[in-house]
């Protein structure tokens, strides 16, 4: 696995369209990659993964984060 240095941020305050003030935290990252693998015209490869926030298992297309070192094409 590759190692990526993460930039969190914690209790960053965010004024919300109602005018009330709220802190948040979050993570910034590179940003996301997503493949999408055809084994033909009519067939589209997911992957099965068990998601512990969701309590259950999903259907997923590959994806990750992008290398900032690595150009893309």
């Amino acid at each position: 696995m590759a190692k990526r240095k993460l930039d969190f941020r914690s209790g960053e305050a965010v004024k919300l369209p109602n005018g009330r003030t709220i802190k948040i935290s979050h993570i910034n990252h590179p940003g996301p990659v997503l493949i999408a693998p055809f084994l033909n015209k009519d067939t589209l490869v997911t992957l099965k993964h068990f998601r512990p926030a969701l309590k259950k298992y999903i259907y997923e297309l590959p994806a990750g984060t992008l290398n900032p070192i690595k150009k893309i094409v």
